[in-house]
């Protein structure tokens, strides 16, 4: 299977010929499944410009062995194959994991990340962060009622802006959600690097916390596994800036609400089914 997928990937004719024929995933417009022999593939469209392929293909390259992050298959020198003016990858199947990863494990994966180096050049402004969450929330009002305008409005009052101006930017995964964990043979791996952000490292953190506080309904577990995430996280990396971590989950939670509002409202979303079955 090895041989017969690099020959593809690299022969821009047979590559379009599968994508032709892969099958659409519901809910997954930007992702096409392929059987080649016994084994199964993905194959991602990727939106981008080129100075995010550019660097997306740099984090392919740093964790390319990594333990907690998953790399997509690599043609010849490049994770990214280029057809025509689209850019796509390839990435093998991967079982879903079924336990939620212990608290030293996500410590681990996120500090990894973080402390990817990369060269001034090549660092995105942090301000794409805030533009994105802007037009999430300016489409989703077309679809709150006022009240929850007004609350979220008030909320993200309490925030100063630029937020964190003076915190130091670095890789986040951008989604690191229980959601995004699979199996590679019997260990947990995290997929989905595509949404990375140059962004301080809370962000990652409060999104995972704020996606296992929906995971883990026992308060008492729910905190014990932050200590324990904590003290491994800054024991690996850094110590966690708190008033950071409180205003982007602020700012996250404003997100949160926009994006449930458009996934069950908007029913002209490519992903409206899959999203409501979820």
């Amino acid at each position: 299977m090895e041989n017969k997928l690099a020959n593809i990937l690299s022969d821009e004719h047979r590559f379009k010929k599968l994508i032709l024929e892969s099958s659409n995933i519901d809910g997954y417009p930007l992702v096409k499944r392929a059987i080649i022999g016994e084994e199964t593939i993905f194959i991602k469209c990727l939106p981008f410009d080129n100075e995010k392929l550019r660097m997306l293909e740099y984090l392919y390259e740093r964790h390319e062995n990594s333990d907690y992050f998953h790399a997509p298959v690599k043609n010849r020198n490049a994770f990214i194959v280029a057809v025509g003016d689209a850019s796509y990858i390839v990435s093998k199947e991967l079982k879903v994991h079924a336990d939620y990863p212990e608290p030293e494990w996500w410590a681990a994966a996120l500090s990894e990340i973080h402390k990817t180096y990369v060269p001034v050049n090549m660092m995105a402004d942090q301000s794409q962060l805030v533009f994105e969450y802007a037009k999430l929330w300016n489409s989703a009002q077309t679809y709150m009622e006022e009240d929850i305008k007004i609350a979220l409005s008030t909320l993200l009052g309490y925030i100063q802006f630029p937020v964190c101006q003076n915190d130091k930017c670095v890789i986040n995964h951008g989604d690191p959600l229980f959601s995004n964990v699979m199996l590679k043979g019997n260990a947990p791996i995290l997929i989905d690097i595509e949404n990375f952000l140059n962004v301080p490292k809370e962000f990652d953190i409060q999104r995972h916390f704020w996606d296992y506080a929906i995971e883990e309904k026992d308060s008492t577990f729910y905190r014990n596994s932050w200590i324990r995430f904590r003290q491994a996280y800054e024991n690996s990396f850094c110590m966690i800036n708190k008033v950071t971590l409180i205003n982007l989950y602020v700012i996250d939670v404003c997100r949160t609400v926009s994006w449930f509002y458009l996934i069950t409202l908007d029913e002209t979303r490519p992903d409206y089914d899959r999203q409501m079955n979820d």
